[in-house]
């Protein structure tokens, strides 16, 4: 299966799917980048942001060199063999950044456009080291292709988890966008990383998965010009008035202030005072409407609503209506949580209506600031960068908001309690003192009917609270009417019961009686047979003399017995058996490579335990013998382990074997450089007397080795030298075979 899939996959790195994977991508970011040209000549007014078609301006000039390199090594190759795949995997991971940092378009881009500066200088510089360092990592065997693959696929998806971090923190506007761009370039690298040897340092994966990203981004960007183009701002306005919307104006409760604040960037905070006049726009043709009618009628539903949404949908229609807004939204501020909840909202344009939702306050720091100093804030088409303007745009699953009105609504008890906002997405309507001044009169009424209870809900809430008590008391009435009668029944068949119960005690005590004559009876003739019987008390007695004289014996015999155990344990001591002697009559044909094999295998897990390196020298490993392998094995286990256990820690052990072709004798020497033996420590080894000896990791496997050596009718001879060896050597009639 995944030698299938990898062979699919490499016709995107092989021709003829090579050139064509080269000529797609540059056409399509070709394309790509035009739109996005030509979109924004179209829509200059509405700010629109320039790093899109720069980001596919330098994604298609990495595309285009990458496809000039790609015929420079097809038709005169290059001198170093990795330069071509090297940069290959370093335009993948460029290529990402360049889509992340075109993405990422937010009032703080300044952070992700050096973060991905230093990234991808970075980069290069791994890059230009990989290609340069070539013959060294070849001639020390640190670094294969595949290695190499490996690693650029790895930092590619590092490179796509951070982009999607700073996606999910900054939330740009097309993020629904970059989001499927980023998941279908990293599915391309998580398939060339399980695939990496089946591809053979092939990128067909990532050429795969960055085909259908940038189809995706082609299509993304016609369909979001093609709705841009469908719906354009119809403002018409003076030269004068443009100039003088431009300066942000600030008015202050009460008076008029003509104090201009200092230089920002984006926005016009007004006060809730008496507003200042704004600069009339110059419309053009447009048709009257007399909108009086469905207004209030709009206004007469309000009380007629059945549920809060409802109530809440229709004034927002009243609103959008009142002051013809694009869109209307209508606003609450929770004071127990950080948490704007956005309770209805209404598309005048689109005639729909917009569902609730909820933002956090830090979704709209600018509206949040107005609004506790109690101002009204106004944003402008130069403002979309702002925090506010693209978290409404995203509510509004529209690319842009155009002029902004922020009015704030309090009761007297609680000056902020929500507010409302006026949007201008379709017309680019501009809030001038009409409707400030239309807020200003509705503003309190408005507070009341969005934020104070109502009177007819509050009577409804307690009748509905009455009628849900009732239901419980109506319904607890029957569960306890259930419950009587239920009981009532259990008395009735528990009188019953007791009624049964008594003449059954009756009747039985009657048979009691009866039972119980009759037993007396039978006791009185008991007595009479007992004086009757003969006196068993010294035949009784004569059992237990008896039995006392049986366990006498037995711990005689006991204690006789374990005197003989005694005796054989120190006869086997004196001729140095501690064991049971298994004679040979197991012989096999074997080679001393696997006798050598077996002794590693056997004594592995001592060897990683304590750190001990094993040294082997076997010149005829080859040549086959016949012997019992058990009993050899055993002979060499026992040796070895002793050998680890008196070497120190890290240390070292050794195990040669030779082959007497004239004499058939097999020798092998097992040398460990520990603590070594004194002569007296020597003769202490081959004696029974002693069960630790210093400079000797396990007396007993050196006995049990000894042991199996007798068996084999082998000798063993000792060689040790304190503090700086200990060598034993055996030899082993074998049968050598040809």
């Amino acid at each position: 299966m995944a030698t299938s899939l990898a062979s699919i996959l490499n016709l995107f790195s092989t021709p003829p799917g090579d050139p064509v994977f080269h000529v797609f991508t540059s056409l399509t970011l070709a394309l790509t980048t035009g739109f996005l040209i030509i979109g924004r000549q179209k829509s200059v007014e509405a700010g629109q942001s320039r790093r899109l078609p720069i980001g596919c301006g330098i994604l298609f000039i990495i595309q285009l060199g990458l496809f000039a390199l790609y015929f420079v090594n097809k038709t005169s190759g290059f001198v170093n063999a990795n330069f071509f795949p090297i940069f290959e995997r370093l335009a993948a991971s460029l290529t990402i950044i360049g889509l992340a940092w075109a993405f990422l378009d937010n009032t703080q881009r300044k952070y992700p456009t050096i973060l991905y500066g230093i990234l991808s200088l970075l980069l290069i510089v791994l890059a230009l080291g990989a290609v340069f360092s070539k013959s060294l990592f070849l001639k020390n065997s640190l670094l294969t292709l595949f290695s190499i693959d490996i690693t650029w696929q790895l930092i590619a998806l590092a490179l796509i988890s951070i982009s999607l971090i700073l996606a999910l923190a900054i939330r740009p506007v097309m993020i629904k966008v970059l989001t499927p761009l980023l998941l279908l370039l990293a599915g391309g690298h998580i398939f060339q990383i399980l695939l990496t040897y089946d591809l053979q340092g092939q990128m067909g994966a990532v050429r795969l998965s960055q085909m259908l990203s940038f189809a995706w981004l082609l299509i993304a960007v016609i369909y979001y010009s093609s709705k841009q183009n469908a719906v354009k701002p119809c403002r018409k306005t003076s030269r004068a008035t443009n100039l003088s919307a431009q300066k942000p104006i600030l008015f202050k409760s009460g008076a008029v202030s003509q104090k201009k604040p200092p230089a920002r960037r984006y926005s016009r905070i007004v006060g809730l005072g008496q507003p200042k006049k704004f600069e009339q726009t110059v419309q053009g043709d447009e048709m009257r409407v007399d909108t009086k009618p469905a207004l209030v009628n709009l206004l007469l539903q309000i009380n007629t609503a059945k549920t809060k949404t409802e109530k809440y949908q229709t004034i927002a229609q009243a609103l959008s209506l009142g002051v013809m807004a694009d869109v209307c939204f209508l606003a609450s501020i929770s004071k127990n949580s950080e948490k704007i909840h956005i309770l209805g909202g209404y598309d005048l344009i689109r005639e729909t209506i917009l569902k609730a939702d909820t933002l956090a306050r830090e979704d709209l720091p600018n509206v949040i600031a107005a609004w506790n100093t109690g101002k009204i804030l106004n944003l402008s088409y130069d403002d979309t960068d702002l925090r506010d303007a693209q978290t409404l745009a995203m509510l509004l699953n529209y690319h842009a908001i155009g002029d902004l009105l922020a009015y704030p609504l309090g009761l007297p008890e609680s000056p902020l309690e929500g507010g409302v906002f006026f949007l201008s997405p379709y017309t680019g309507k501009r809030w001038d003192d009409k409707t400030l001044q239309l807020m200003g009169q509705i503003h309190q009424a408005l507070s009341m009917v969005l934020f104070a209870p109502d009177a007819l809900e509050e009577a409804s809430f307690a009748s509905s609270q009455a009628k849900t008590k009732v239901n419980k008391l109506t319904l607890a009435t029957e569960k306890l009417y259930a419950v009587l009668t239920e009981k009532e029944a259990q008395i009735q068949e528990k009188d019953t019961l007791i009624k049964g119960l008594k003449a059954k005690f009756q009747i039985d005590r009657m048979e009691t009686m009866t039972q119980m004559e009759q037993l007396q009876q039978k006791i009185a003739d008991l007595d009479a047979q007992i004086a009757n019987q003969f006196d068993f008390s010294s035949e009784l007695e004569q059992f237990q003399k008896e039995n006392l004289q049986l366990i006498t014996e037995r711990e005689q015999l006991q204690q006789e017995l374990n005197r003989i155990k005694n005796m054989l344990r120190t006869l086997q001591t004196e001729t140095g058996q501690t064991g049971p002697i298994r004679l040979s009559l197991e012989n096999q044909v074997i080679s001393l490579d696997s006798i050598a094999a077996n002794a590693r295998l056997r004594v592995a897990s001592y060897l990683q335990e304590h750190h001990i390196d094993l040294e082997t020298n076997n010149p005829d490993g080859r040549l086959m013998i016949k012997t019992d392998p058990e009993l050899l094995q055993t002979a060499l286990f026992e040796l070895l382990k002793n050998a680890i256990l008196s070497s120190d820690h890290g240390g070292t052990i050794r195990l040669e074997q030779k082959l007497s072709l004239e004499m058939g004798m097999l020798t092998v020497q097992i040398t460990d450089f520990g603590e070594g033996l004194t002569q007296a420590e020597q003769a202490a080894l081959f004696s029974a007397q002693h069960e630790s000896i210093p400079g000797i990791g396990s007396v007993q496997a050196v006995r049990n080795a000894i042991r199996a050596i007798r068996v084999l009718n082998g000798k063993i001879w000792l060689k040790s030298k304190k503090i700086s060896y200990t060598t034993f050597r055996l030899q082993i009639p074998v049968r050598i075979i040809d």
